[in-house]
């Protein structure tokens, strides 16, 4: 049988980012039967059915791509809607692209050849980037036996790096793609990182109180009630550092959470606020800029950027210590299946395609 790679997209509100890669990355790699690309729109509401329909149907018509649409998820979902669209695939050879990454000219010949003379590997980027960090190529039948993205993990981060992992862990060959070519992405904010995503939907505000330069104690009420209180350390570089350069957050992998931090409820009483967690009650005074708990001072954090920061590092580090705990002890990824969707293809709706 002949390899058959599948560009696997999964977007959500990113038309913009689409409208620049997509037929690029169609242009660059078309090697007739030998390429295809699946873009599952994963409920999007900016207009990218529309879009595709008016732009796009003749790469649909000629086969090289296969557009998807669900109805269903509220939020985005790193993990199920990269499964989803990997599920999808028709080829042998599958790879996660995100909506702003540029392939780059003869990507898709380079992995086919690769995987025709071994197919014990997966490739990844040298890790250096970011952007092009999520950028995986493997085989589909190995993503199928691991139990694919870990969907237990929500928010931004570490879901690459759990699959990663695990493939190591089977014993297949980490390998690495390094032509230049292959790393360009097109720049955005964090914000737009994490906007359609469950944590950033439902925040509300942050709080910061330093309790030495290497221990910060992070306090986020969320908008349903609900709220998060927990330590972050840095043994290097002392955490109040960040405030003046946020970006650095993202990149360092000193950073780590002490423990899982706690959750419970929050209730508002005019100027006052309860936490509710375990057996405990906390009740301290709502003030503009700062909040007193049992005699400890928390600062409101203004500054959005810093926000975004921080709301990035939490998820990433929560998601990175479930997955240690998860490979540690060797706890199955996906008991119940994954990827389980309703999508519909070409725009046709009379037919529902269920993936159980």
């Amino acid at each position: 049988m002949e390899n058959k790679i599948s560009f696997c997209i999964t977007c959500m509100n990113r038309l913009h980012h689409i409208q620049q890669t997509l037929q690029r990355n169609i242009e660059d790699n078309n090697l007739d039967d030998s390429v295809e690309f699946v873009l599952l729109d994963y409920n999007s509401s900016d207009g990218l059915e529309n879009w595709i329909k008016e732009y796009m149907t003749e790469y649909i018509d000629c086969g090289i791509l296969s557009f998807y649409r669900t109805l269903i998820p509220e939020l985005y979902h790193r993990s199920h809607s990269r499964n989803v669209a990997f599920r999808l695939a028709r080829g042998n050879i599958v790879c996660n692209l995100d909506a702003d990454n540029f392939l780059g000219n003869s990507f898709a010949a380079e992995m086919l050849n690769e995987f025709s003379i071994n197919n014990n590997i997966f490739y990844t980027s040298d890790l250096s980037s970011t952007d092009i960090y999520g950028r995986i190529v493997l085989l589909k039948k190995d993503f199928i036996e691991i139990g694919g993205y870990n969907e237990d993990l929500e928010g931004y981060g570490h879901e690459d790096a759990d699959l990663f992992n695990r493939l190591v862990k089977k014993g297949i060959v980490q390998k690495y793609f390094y032509n230049r070519d292959y790393y360009n992405a097109i720049s955005h904010s964090k914000e737009e990182r994490i906007s359609n995503e469950v944590i950033y939907k439902k925040f509300h505000s942050l709080y910061l109180s330093y309790i030495n330069p290497n221990r910060t104690e992070i306090l986020i009420l969320f908008k349903d009630g609900l709220f998060e209180k927990g330590i972050i350390t840095d043994n290097i570089h002392g955490i109040s550092q960040y405030e003046s350069n946020p970006d650095h957050l993202e990149n360092t992998s000193k950073i780590r959470l002490e423990n899982y931090f706690e959750k419970g409820e929050w209730f508002e009483f005019g100027r006052e606020v309860l936490l509710k967690f375990n057996s405990n009650q906390v009740q301290f005074t709502f003030n503009d800029h700062k909040v007193s708990i049992n005699g400890q001072d928390y600062y409101k954090v203004l500054d959005p950027n810093f926000i975004h920061s921080i709301v990035l590092l939490l998820t990433m580090k929560q998601n990175e210590q479930k997955s240690i705990d998860t490979i540690n002890q060797n706890l199955l990824v996906n008991p119940n299946g994954f990827g389980k969707c309703t999508v519909y293809k070409n725009f046709d709706y009379q037919e529902e395609i269920f993936l159980t």
